[in-house]
């Protein structure tokens, strides 16, 4: 069983973070067995308002949470926050050095980047922000594919790309037809692969 550590912050995309959750709480239903343990990380464990208001409770804080082998860190628009934020940074340093796989989703790239494990590169994120990536990070660049893979490293362009990266990791990991059994029963067709256009 593979641990997974989604980070939450105030103003986090709900589908970042919620679609992965899905898939990996699906894959463990679809196939029987408890293939992955999904659970919620924050700064402290009060309530999180995320972007549309919908308000979800960390299941650890930073100082809490367990080691996980996968660690998801998405975006939205807390990440201009949380991209500066010391505990945040520290939290994603030490999380990937332990993880199998770092994972991002949309603006979620911004905050590997900032924190330092974001080989440069290629890299996917929301559309919107190519630019500003670009700008801010000149050792990264940008590309518009659903989901990239440098290493350990995978970053997804935005919100419903993190569906499509999280079904990637499971067929990595557990083979295709789990995959595809995942994906069917989430009635989701499945775009793109690591590195190319969507």
């Amino acid at each position: 069983m593979r641990r997974v550590a989604i980070l939450l912050f105030h103003d986090v995309e709900v589908l970042d973070a919620c679609g992965p959750f899905e898939v990996f709480a699906t894959t463990c239903d679809s196939a029987g067995g408890d293939l992955f343990q999904v659970f919620t990380v924050a700064a402290t464990r009060k309530a999180i308002r995320a972007v549309g208001g919908l308000v979800m409770v960390p299941d650890y804080d930073f100082g809490s949470a367990p080691a996980a082998e996968i660690v998801l860190v998405p975006g939205g628009n807390g990440r201009k926050i949380a991209m500066h934020d010391t505990a945040t940074l520290e939290w994603v340093r030490h999380a990937n050095h332990a993880s199998e796989m770092t994972l991002s989703v949309c603006t979620g790239a911004f905050i590997l980047a900032s924190a330092g494990v974001l080989p440069p590169g290629p890299s996917s994120t929301h559309h919107s922000t190519f630019a500003e990536f670009d700008k801010t990070f000149p050792r990264h660049h940008a590309v518009p594919a659903r989901y990239t893979q440098t290493g350990k490293v995978i970053t997804a362009a935005g919100i419903s790309a993190g569906i499509d990266m999280s079904l990637h990791v499971v067929e990595l990991l557990h083979g295709a037809e789990t995959a595809q059994r995942t994906a069917r029963r989430m009635e989701w067709e499945q775009r793109g692969t690591a590195g190319k256009d969507r």
